[in-house]
């Protein structure tokens, strides 16, 4: 068989490859509409241009390379396919297309061409700026619809400002809801710390505390806050020495009440606590339970919420003392109490440290533990009360700096 006649050539439709074709195959192919003048076409395969190069198939003049002119002809000449195909001058020149209408506008609003771009299309004497050629895309908004749009944009504007602020007043709200500190009752309280208070017994002695935590270096740790004078009462009644290298692990308990009946309870195992600090010179001291935290996360004990190092107490100041101040002996425990009273008058100062007096019933078996404001935050540590003629009403409790000096050697 003999090879067909006349030059042979390749289309490519989109991602379709289709020859060797002649041209009377193409022409088919255009008659029928498959064939457009933006498709590519090769005569070897290996070089590609328009379709529209081809003069045999579309009989038009196709657009010079410069914008010195522009093929002859009139628009009766043109296909009506062909006549919504554009083609432009880059920034160098250069002559890119062709292009339908729709890809030219949005070449135009997304700034990639501009008014003064040289452009023409089939039908076109010469080589046009897109201002001219096509007038109704570049024409300027009218005054009237610049204000519309104008107007549209600062109502949208001012609806989704409103919106922004509605929600950050509610974000606001919703975290002083969470955060800032509620007026509590005495019994709220009391329910709410009563097992971060812990008993600390010896054979003829005993006081109070209750649990802190901090984060060093060492990671998160938990103490017991207690007075200095309760841990020398206990080590003399154990037979302890009165002034021992500091840490040490005592021989006394620590009971910690599960529940408020005062009968269910947890003592820590002689290996979880370490008196570890004591200060030089105010009544405070700290015991190490940091190996005892899971064991009491468990029973629901929790560290107590220090007020800041700055907090000011003022007369006046409601407040709730948690403790132990009776005993009925160390397998017969008295239920842990609370008491309701007031801070009784401005702040002391007695032998060179800073107390508040409280009106408030206490014991000794009341010292080392919380002074806590209706907010349920620790404020001071109940130190030591007024024996004469106080029937336990009036006591004094210590300055937090104290316990915040102490803190600040724990590394």
């Amino acid at each position: 068989m003999s090879a067909p006649a006349g030059p042979q050539y390749y289309v490519r439709l989109g991602t379709q490859l289709i020859g060797p074709m002649t041209l009377e195959q193409l022409v088919h192919l255009r008659n029928v509409g498959r064939l457009q003048p933006f498709h590519s076409i090769s005569a070897d395969g290996k070089t590609w241009q328009p379709a529209s190069s081809l003069s045999e198939l579309f009989p038009i003049q196709t657009a010079p390379a410069t914008p010195s002119g522009a093929p002859q002809g009139t628009s009766s000449s043109v296909p009506p396919a062909v006549q919504d195909l554009w083609y432009y001058l880059d920034k160098n020149n250069n002559q890119l297309g062709p292009i339908p209408q729709t890809e030219l506008v949005r070449l135009y609003q997304t700034q990639e061409i501009n008014k003064d771009t040289l452009v023409w299309k089939p039908g076109l004497q010469n080589w046009e700026c897109l201002e001219i050629a096509l007038p109704e895309l570049t024409a300027p908004i009218s005054s009237k619809r610049r204000y519309r749009k104008s107007r549209s944009a600062k109502k949208a504007v001012v609806i989704v400002m409103a919106g922004v602020i509605a929600f950050l007043l509610s974000l606001l709200g919703l975290a002083w809801w969470l955060w800032w500190p509620r007026q509590l009752d005495a019994e709220t309280i009391f329910h709410s710390n009563y097992k971060s208070v812990p008993l600390l017994i010896g054979e003829d002695a005993h006081g109070s505390g209750f649990i802190i935590e901090i984060t060093r270096k060492k990671g998160k740790r938990w103490f017991i806050v207690t007075n200095k004078h309760v841990i020398r009462a206990l080590q003399e009644a154990m037979g302890e020495p009165i002034k021992p290298t500091l840490p040490y692990r005592p021989k006394w308990k620590v009971i910690f009440f599960e529940k408020s009946d005062g009968r269910t309870l947890y003592v820590s195992p002689s290996d979880g606590i370490l008196v570890s600090y004591m200060h030089r010179d105010a009544d405070v001291a700290l015991i190490e339970c940091t190996g005892l935290i899971n064991q009491l996360e468990e029973r629901g004990i929790r560290p107590l919420r220090l007020a800041s190092r700055e907090h000011v107490v003022r007369p006046g100041v409601e407040l709730v003392v948690i403790g132990h101040p009776g005993l009925g002996g160390i397998d017969d425990p008295v239920a842990m109490t609370y008491t309701k009273g007031q801070v009784a008058g401005p702040e002391r100062e007695i032998n060179g440290l800073r107390y508040y007096q409280l009106q408030v019933p206490a014991a000794p078996g009341n010292s080392g533990g919380p002074v806590l404001d209706m907010t349920g935050q620790v404020i001071a540590i109940v130190t030591m009360g007024v024996r004469d003629n106080n029937q336990g009403q009036f006591n004094f409790a210590l300055h937090l700096k104290y316990l915040y000096e102490l803190l600040d050697d724990v590394p």
